[in-house]
C-alpha cells in the first residue's frame, strides 16, 4: 500500500508523488464519519524516524496548505487541488482532501478529512 499525493508539479502537470509507504506507518485508526454525513477521516501515526520526511513531502506537494485541500480527483483529475491517494498495485483505491494543514506534530496527522470518493473495485 502506498500513500501518494496527486498534485501539480512546477510545470503545471499533474503527477503522483509517494508520501509514505505502509512501512512508514506506526498506527492507522478506523475511518470516522464527519458531521453532516459528507465523507470521513482517518487518523494515522507515522513512525518517528519517518515523520520529518513525510511532513516535508506534505509541504512539498501542496497538501499542507492553509485551509486544507478539496479533492476532486474522481470528478475532475485535471482540475483538482492536491489529493491524498491510497494506491495498491498501481490502482487508486481512494482519494481524499486534507482539512487544515497536517503540521501540528510531525508524527501525527489526520488524513482524508473531507469528502471521500471510493472506487467501485
Amino acid at each position: 500500500m502506498l500513500i501518494q499525493a496527486y498534485h501539480q508539479n512546477e510545470n503545471g502537470t499533474y503527477v503522483r508523488t509517494t508520501i509514505m509507504e505502509s512501512d512508514d506507518l506506526r498506527q492507522v485508526g478506523n475511518a470516522e464519519p464527519l458531521e453532516g454525513g459528507r465523507g470521513g477521516e482517518v487518523g494515522v501515526i507515522v513512525r518517528e524516524d519517518a515523520a520529518e520526511d513525510v511532513q516535508q513531502r506534505f509541504v512539498d506537494t501542496g497538501l499542507a496548505q492553509e485551509g486544507g485541500t478539496e479533492c476532486r480527483y474522481r470528478e475532475n483529475p485535471n482540475g483538482t487541488e492536491p489529493c491524498i491517494l491510497l494506491v495498491q498495485d498501481g490502482q487508486v483505491l481512494n482519494a481524499f482532501g486534507v482539512e487544515g494543514a497536517p503540521t501540528a506534530s510531525p508524527s501525527r496527522c489526520v488524513m482524508g478529512r473531507g469528502r471521500t470518493t471510493r472506487s467501485s473495485a
